[in-house]
């Protein structure tokens, strides 16, 4: 259904029917990225010529019990003139990644997908020698409904969302003592799921060196020597887990994972997803033992 929209620019009414013809895959972009159709048919618009400058939408995928915000649809065209006659469509194009997507299918809940678009910008308007600007009015807003056939058989199809490994992890609640670790682990997949690989591997190190603090000033400790014979107080997993067989096996682990996102480990080489993947899944199972084990000790 077309929505009304109304910019008034000095003495002057300008009117549109407005609506999202269609939404469907950018099958040109290398990133996940959807499309949306407006067209703009002119109901009212005064003498002279009149433009968009910088249009583009705020998104909301709105859920049966919740809303969220899915990001910022832009036009690959940042100058579009807007003819007093006849329909004009513009494409805006919302940019997701796999995270971004999986939380339009949480909200999605098996059911339709329902966007709603705020549509944003300058209107420009030319007469004679007078030039004006007004910005959009924040309604109407635009609903569009992509059916689940549709969404799930097409377009998830087309970003390859299917060929995405979403691995479900749980969410860590800890202790005081280890809730620096969690943040930092948190960190580390943010900075994961928008590609910062190398900063995902700083992340896991600090997780697992708040991790080894903790366990230290718990009182799990023992002394080790270093490269340069300095002794200095390192967990004591056995003693920690209470079980000797479990505390090797895992103390292997631990320095394994130290060793491997170490800043110098990888000199010469570029960090990749791989790289990254390695050390987030390994970290997070890490924390998530320890968080355990440690609630036990308390």
């Amino acid at each position: 259904m077309a929505e009304t929209m109304e910019v008034y620019i000095g003495q002057q009414t300008f009117r549109w029917g407005v609506r999202v013809e269609g939404v469907d895959a950018n099958s040109m972009s290398f990133s996940p990225q959807i499309s949306f159709d407006i067209s703009l048919n002119p109901i009212h618009i005064p003498s002279g010529e009149l433009y968009f400058l910088g249009v583009h939408a705020k998104v909301n995928v709105i859920g049966n019990r919740t809303s969220g915000y899915a990001g910022r649809a832009y036009s690959d065209r940042q100058f579009i003139q807007i003819p007093s006659t006849g329909e004009v469509h513009i494409q805006l194009n919302l940019d997701l990644n796999h995270y971004e997507l999986e939380q339009i299918e949480k909200l999605r809940n098996g059911d339709d997908v329902n966007f709603q678009l705020e549509l944003q910008g300058v209107v420009m308007h030319k007469y004679q020698d007078s030039l004006s600007l007004a910005g959009m009015p924040p309604n109407p807003k635009l609903n569009c409904r992509v059916p689940k056939s549709d969404w799930t058989e097409r377009i998830l199809r087309e970003l390859k969302y299917k060929k995405v490994w979403l691995l479900e992890v749980p969410e860590l609640e800890s202790p005081e003592e280890l809730k620096d670790a969690v943040s930092h682990l948190n960190n580390a997949w943010k900075q994961f799921s928008i590609g910062e690989y190398k900063n995902t591997l700083v992340e896991c190190r600090r997780a697992l060196e708040e991790v080894k603090k903790a366990i230290v000033n718990k009182g799990f400790e023992k002394i080790e020597k270093d490269e340069k014979g300095n002794e200095r107080p390192v967990p004591d997993w056995k003693k920690f887990f209470g079980d000797k067989d479990i505390g090797k096996h895992f103390e292997k682990i631990f320095k394994g994972t130290w060793r491997f996102i170490a800043p110098g480990a990888h000199t010469g080489k570029s960090i990749d997803r791989g790289d990254a993947n390695l050390a987030l899944m390994t970290t997070h199972a890490i924390v998530y033992y320890a968080i355990r084990r440690f609630l036990e000790n308390i």
